[in-house]
């Protein structure tokens, strides 16, 4: 998933996972992230708490694998998963 669409999905209060290969990559999009939600404070767009906690509702992976095989969540229901 591109940083953009991360930042989409997660600025629409939803849970994403970013997969990367490399730990610049995954360090250049939580960067970008954090900018674009900044961005969206200042503009009035969100307040900092819901800044702060949808930023949280993106997690970052190196292994595709772990994405594949769930291991960054638990299924809590329903297709919703809780990440730690």
């Amino acid at each position: 998933m591109g940083r953009g669409i991360a930042f989409a999905c997660a600025f629409a209060n939803l849970s994403v996972v970013v997969q990367d290969i490399s730990e610049q990559g995954i360090k250049n999009c939580k960067q970008y992230i954090a900018q674009q939600f900044a961005k969206s404070v200042q503009k009035g767009k969100l307040t900092e708490e819901q800044a702060a906690q949808r930023q949280e509702s993106v997690h970052y992976s190196l292994s595709i694998e772990d994405v594949k095989a769930g291991r960054l969540g638990k299924k809590t229901g329903k297709g919703f998963y809780t990440y730690t």
